[in-house]
């Protein structure tokens, strides 16, 4: 995939929310960073385990060696804390159900050929009802007010809008690092449900497409000049 490429493939709802601002010129200076910045590692290896965890029942050791044998060996301590940071949650926190789909993806359309992908860590079924999971396990809840409530009004128009999923608490888990005193920075859980952020109206949805229509352009136009 190229570069211009990315702009037309967005990348999941959370990192697309977390990019858009009501104002054209924050929402290109953001994509421009997305079109060329470089990741040395992310958190997949982490998120996986905690899949694998919920559906297949792998226990902590068995994570932590994964994470610290797989991807990019500068990401392997971060991924490490977030997959201890995982087992002591569920310990007290069990998620219950049983998996209900491989590789659930939904969709939030943005334009003709450019969607939005929602990937939930996984979905399972619980007394009857489809209930999604999403894990953010980013070392800071980067979300403006106005960009969570993005981020959970294009989960209402997608996948809570499905019967089967009406009913779901809409539960996303985050694990920043916080300050806990003399034992310096840790990961804890920090949780978000439907409900917690007011939805923005449609009207007010297709003011931020358009802003980020307006602003893929703008990048486009700046890749073209500086790098292309």
């Amino acid at each position: 995939m190229t570069p211009l490429q990315k702009l037309d493939r967005p990348p999941a709802v959370e990192n697309w929310a977390r990019m858009q601002h009501l104002d054209v010129d924050k929402t290109t200076k953001q994509l421009v960073s997305f079109l060329t910045g470089i990741v040395p590692w992310n958190y997949s290896i982490a998120k996986s385990c905690a899949k694998w965890q919920i559906e297949d029942g792998i226990d902590r050791r068995t994570a932590l060696h994964i994470v610290r044998e797989k991807g990019s060996a500068l990401g392997r301590k971060h991924n490490a804390e977030v997959v201890e940071a995982w087992f002591d949650f569920v310990a007290e926190n069990p998620i219950s159900g049983v998996r209900a789909f491989d590789d659930f993806v939904e969709w939030f359309p943005l334009g003709p050929g450019i969607r939005v992908p929602i990937k939930p860590l996984t979905v399972v079924r619980d007394q009857g009802h489809f209930s999604p999971v999403f894990f953010i396990p980013w070392s800071k809840i980067p979300f403006s007010d106005y960009q969570a409530r993005l981020l959970f009004s294009i989960l209402e128009r997608s996948i809570f809008r499905h019967t089967d999923f009406e009913k779901s608490p809409g539960k996303i888990i985050f694990f920043p690092k916080v300050p806990t005193g003399s034992l310096g920075w840790q990961r804890k859980p920090s949780i978000w449900c439907r409900g917690d952020f007011d939805l923005l109206t449609d009207t007010q949805i297709i003011e931020q497409i358009e802003v980020f229509e307006a602003s893929r352009e703008r990048a486009k136009e700046w890749f073209e000049q500086n790098l292309g």
